[in-house]
């Protein structure tokens, strides 16, 4: 027989679950072997939410993928949660400098990168939230 759990026993199960992760993270982090890994696999480092990524050492990220898919647009739209996407905040910059219409969309949530936070236009509250964005997009 499966154990059902409530709504709010299963959401505060949930928040222990994330905090553990967190706290392996900074414990990867502090020992310093997300370095060690990387330097070992000839892979870079790049902040993350909640995770450590190893990326190959090539320049492209969000933000060159943006700039690639959002040529010859009058308008672009990005939202964002984590550290990876202030890359694409950063293209959405070049684009308004290019007179492109820009939205930066800030997705917030318990471990959100704040830099992300403070650089956008809107900030919205979880998946929630940034599907209202989308949908208020979408209708025009």
């Amino acid at each position: 027989m499966t154990e059902q759990l409530d709504e709010g026993a299963a959401r505060e199960r949930l928040e222990r679950e994330r905090a553990r992760v967190g706290e392996l993270i900074a414990e990867l982090r502090s020992e310093g072997l997300d370095e060690e890994q990387a330097s070992q696999s000839g892979l870079e480092v790049r902040p993350a939410r909640m995770s450590v990524e190893l990326h190959p050492p090539v320049r492209v990220d969000k933000g060159t993928t943006l700039l690639e898919l959002a040529e010859g647009l009058d308008a672009v739209c990005f939202l964002g949660d984590d550290h990876g996407d202030l890359a694409a905040f950063d293209a959405l910059d070049r684009l308004a400098g290019a007179r492109v219409a820009t939205l930066r969309v800030g997705v917030q949530s318990a471990e959100g990168a704040v830099e992300l936070l403070e650089r956008a236009d809107l900030v919205v509250d979880g998946p929630a939230g940034a599907l209202q964005v989308i949908r208020a997009i979408a209708v025009g």
